[in-house]
């Protein structure tokens, strides 16, 4: 952590810690991240090209469908989220 700790003066040391382990955790050899990112209207976009109406719960079940999908953790290290998913729970899991 010396170089980071030069060039991210601002940041304290449990911070820059914690950044190297999330680094170094995205960068799993072998898995990848996924963009979950959409908004409710792009999501809503594709929703509609195949006759989905666009309504928090599909997108509660779309999202579930992707990120509760059984064995996920052996291809996937990560995720990037739109701020609605940060903020929902699966029906399915509850988490």
């Amino acid at each position: 952590l010396g170089l980071a700790s030069e060039l991210y003066p601002h940041l304290t040391q449990s911070r820059l810690t914690e950044l190297t382990e999330t680094a170094r955790r995205i960068s799993t050899r072998g898995k990848g991240i996924t963009a979950c990112d959409e908004s409710s209207g792009t999501l809503g976009g594709r929703f509609e090209a195949v006759g989905i109406i666009n309504s928090e719960e599909n997108r509660i079940a779309y999202r579930t469908m992707l990120l509760d999908t059984d064995g996920i953790e052996e291809y996937l290290c990560g995720a990037i989220l739109d701020v609605e998913t940060l903020l929902q729970k699966s029906k399915a899991s509850n988490k």
